[in-house]
């Protein structure tokens, strides 16, 4: 896969002296409002004002109710205006039609129900675009590093973990130490980790829970000698050079969990489908929650290459039985007090499934997990931020709100069918041209953002695929609502020959 191999390298959030000053976000936001305000709006408006009339302004009701249908759906007529001043009354001819509003209510609910998340992922994949990374020391001098245990849950990795584990020797500090938590492992994962030097714990339960029970089985084990911080990587992962040290440090500073940059890579660049697939990941775990640091607001947990200080992840309720394990937590910590914070700097590589059938599967547990929560906690956890007027709480919500791209285009294609039903009835096209402008600044804002941290070629190998990429996961949003996955099942892993040992990574860094 042929990228940009400097753009990551120079791209990221630095600290507040490579933030553009704020006048600058402000700008954004205006622009966006600016092109999102139908001009007709504007002009019906202030249709009529300056004809005095009684020492007043007066608006010409029949011109102002035409332009405004013709824009928004919703017909004026039919409703009486009266002055208790001037005993005057402003009474127009035609009666309202209740289904014509009705329909124009749904239309336009529709509308801005699928505008809103296109316009968040516009704003943070625009503010990602405009700061640069600074590369800073891991450890500030003078500082001592913190003692850090590196946590890895594995169940039947024994193919895969020698990759993580030899990443993770490159660079790992002096007090710091690599556990493998080997879950209800019926292979040599544990013999495997052992002879490379970590620390094993074997763990045999009944429990169905993946990653969250082992995850749970490991910090019980460091009760008896606990560190000050847990980075937790998982064993099909690559961790680069210096990813714990800038993971562990950043969650000591701050007191409270930091997120890595998690990229998966396509198990076959040659698929547009597979890149397609790398590059919707890229945009979710990278180019988003780089935007949302930019803005000085919460991430969530995007799987391997997180860190906690260790009694804030240890007391944790780990998901609380969720599919999507990470995202609960992420939802809780806030809740408890702990936001988490995005590192770009710390890099984690996986690799999508090679088989399309494994692929599914995943997609199925991640985007069904998140999908629930977005139905589920994101307005409860709105409704909070509103009532207590907390922008971390409100900024996850609308993160978590936001659902996978794929169901977002099928969003819009409903809501754009329901315009031009509204057209179709009564000649209104406000909705349609709404929908329209959203989905063109949506496009461009992805599309530019994959082409500066992806590159322009795999960018443009990758848009043919998208038809085929949503057929694709046609079938999977219909079992949401149909047959809902409510078990955490385990990603098969693909086989790798004695040769493979390290991944290809689609963006270096």
């Amino acid at each position: 896969m042929s990228v940009n191999g400097s753009a990551l390298k120079k791209s990221g959030c630095g600290d507040a002296k490579g933030i553009a000053p704020c006048w600058r976000l402000l700008g954004y936001a205006a622009l966006l409002v600016v092109n999102l305000i139908s001009p007709p709006v504007l002009a019906s408006s202030f249709a009529g004002l300056g004809e005095t009339s009684h020492g007043g302004f007066a608006i010409e009701a029949s011109d102002f109710s035409a332009d405004w249908s013709k824009v928004t759906g919703f017909d004026l007529t039919g409703w009486t205006f009266s002055d208790t001043t001037t005993d005057h009354a402003l009474l127009v001819e035609s009666p309202v039609v209740p289904a014509e509003i009705g329909l124009s209510v749904l239309v336009w609910l529709a509308a801005v129900l699928t505008s809103v998340p296109m316009l968040l992922v516009i704003l943070e994949a625009i503010t990602a675009m405009g700061f640069r990374h600074k590369r800073r020391p891991a450890v500030a001098p003078g500082k001592k590093f913190p003692r850090t245990v590196v946590l890895i849950p594995a169940h039947n990795e024994q193919d895969v973990i020698s990759r993580c584990l030899a990443s993770l020797s490159v660079d790992l500090p002096p007090n710091c130490r690599l556990l493998c938590v080997a879950h209800n492992c019926t292979d040599a994962t544990a013999e495997v980790a052992r002879n490379l030097g970590a620390e094993v714990v074997e763990v045999q339960d009944a429990g169905h829970g993946g990653k969250p029970d082992a995850l749970k089985a490991g910090l019980r084990w460091l009760d008896a000698n606990p560190p000050e911080v847990v980075v937790i990587v998982d064993a099909d992962c690559v961790v680069s050079e210096g990813a714990v040290r800038i993971l562990a440090t950043r969650a000591w500073e701050l007191n409270r969990p930091v997120m890595g940059a998690y990229f998966f890579a396509p198990a076959d660049a040659e698929k547009g489908l597979a890149t397609l697939s790398s590059l919707a990941v890229l945009l979710k775990n990278y180019v988003r929650p780089l935007g949302l640091r930019a803005m000085g607001l919460p991430c969530l947990l995007n799987g391997s290459g997180s860190a906690y200080p260790f009694q804030v992840i240890r007391n944790a309720p780990h998901g609380k039985g969720a599919i999507a394990e990470d995202y609960q937590l992420a939802i809780d910590l806030l809740e408890r007090g702990y936001p988490t914070t995005f590192v770009p700097e710390a890099r984690v590589d996986g690799q999508l499934p090679k088989r399309d059938d494994t692929a599914l599967r995943q997609r199925r547990r991640w985007e069904h997990g998140h999908m629930f929560l977005a139905f589920r906690t994101a307005p409860r956890l709105m409704l909070e931020g509103l009532m207590r007027l907390d922008k971390n709480r409100l900024g996850l919500a609308l993160e978590v709100a936001v659902p996978p791209l794929a169901f977002l285009g099928m969003m819009w294609v409903i809501a754009v069918s329901l315009s031009l039903a509204l057209y179709a009835f009564n000649g209104h096209g406000g909705s349609l041209g709404f929908l329209t402008g959203t989905a063109a600044m949506f496009a461009a804002a992805v599309l530019m953002s994959w082409m500066r941290f992806a590159g322009i070629k795999s960018t443009l190998a990758a848009l043919a695929s998208v038809p085929g990429y949503l057929m694709w996961k046609l079938p999977m949003y219909r079992e949401f609502f149909t047959r809902r996955e409510t078990r955490w099942v385990k990603t098969a892993r693909d086989s790798f020959n004695g040769a493979q040992h390290g991944l290809r990574t689609p963006f270096p860094g």
